[in-house]
């Protein structure tokens, strides 16, 4: 008996004495003074890591609230421009050595943004192009992706 009380009150008392977060993802990252994709205006270009491709369909788009990327030694980073209409133009920077596994474009699902950020529709800027081409097969199909080895 003494057990059961003691464990109710343990569970009253951490429910009532749990932190709220309650501001979203793109308040917390205003909050530490960041630029993001989305801020930028027309003819503005910014640095992203590959981890902020996504796609609906078979429609690629960039999560808006990426932010700041440098250069890597190990994976493909963009320089994402903005074009008019809010559409961005992705210019690919290879790794210091680049094969076919790190210079893979990263495409996964809106959906896991969602989830994992609380992303919002109004976040994803659709791509027009990654280095002039406008889909992933011309793109791979392309001399240098062609030449790249396999690892």
């Amino acid at each position: 008996m003494k057990y059961a009380l003691v464990v109710a009150m343990m569970g009253a008392a951490s429910s009532a004495a749990a932190f709220e977060v309650n501001l979203s993802m793109e308040e917390r990252l205003d909050y530490r003074g960041t630029v993001h994709l989305q801020d930028l205006l027309v003819g503005d270009a910014m640095r992203i890591g590959n981890d902020h491709t996504c796609h609906r369909g078979s429609q690629m788009y960039v999560y808006g609230l990426a932010q700041p990327a440098i250069v890597s030694k190990w994976s493909t980073t963009y320089k994402a421009e903005i074009k008019p209409g809010s559409v961005v133009s992705l210019t690919l920077t290879a790794p210091e050595e680049p094969n076919r596994s790190n210079m893979e474009v990263q495409v996964l699902p809106c959906e896991a943004f969602e989830v994992w950020y609380g992303a919002a529709p109004q976040h994803f800027l659709p791509v027009s192009d990654i280095n002039g081409f406008t889909d992933l097969r011309s793109l791979y199909a392309s001399e240098f992706f062609q030449s790249l080895p396999f690892e």
